[in-house]
């Protein structure tokens, strides 16, 4: 009993220390400050990728360039295919990265952006009914050619 007395004593006279409130306050700030700090990074780091990733779109083009590039590249890369559409997507609606970090506030996020900016719906999921379909008529045969696999179909 006695030590744990002494420990409430002893914080109660560290509580009253003006010293002490001057570091929690400045030590708060620290925290906030680095958080956003990261928080912006993140937001670059996710802008730069689409930028960069759409900047080669005229050579994503000669390979055909939609979801197949974009799920290639996101394994690539080690992300989803879905992050890497919001990566696109937040390039596309925002060119210019200055116009969305000076609407930011102190409570900004990369999640926050994707539910609050990028409301449109995933191009992932736009685009998953689409499928190639390609006609030789000279040997009468259909090739179709969809997400997870490809059927040969002959006619006459």
């Amino acid at each position: 009993m006695t030590k744990k007395i002494v420990k409430k004593e002893f914080l109660k006279d560290l509580r009253n220390e003006e010293w002490y409130y001057t570091m929690i306050d400045e030590s708060k700030a620290i925290i906030v400050e680095r958080r956003y700090n990261a928080a912006i990074e993140m937001i670059q780091g996710k802008w730069e990728l689409g930028k960069r990733i759409l900047d080669e779109r005229g050579n994503f083009e000669r390979f055909g360039y939609g979801k197949k590039v974009v799920e290639t590249v996101a394994k690539d890369l080690n992300v989803s295919r879905t992050e890497l559409f919001y990566c696109l997507q937040f390039v596309e609606k925002y060119p210019e990265l200055s116009v969305v970090l000076d609407s930011l506030g102190k409570n900004m996020s990369w999640t926050k952006i994707k539910k609050e900016k990028l409301p449109e719906k995933n191009k992932e999921k736009d685009t998953k009914h689409y499928m190639t379909c390609i006609i030789d008529k000279d040997d009468k045969i259909i090739w179709i050619k969809e997400e997870y696999k490809d059927f040969k179909i002959k006619y006459k």
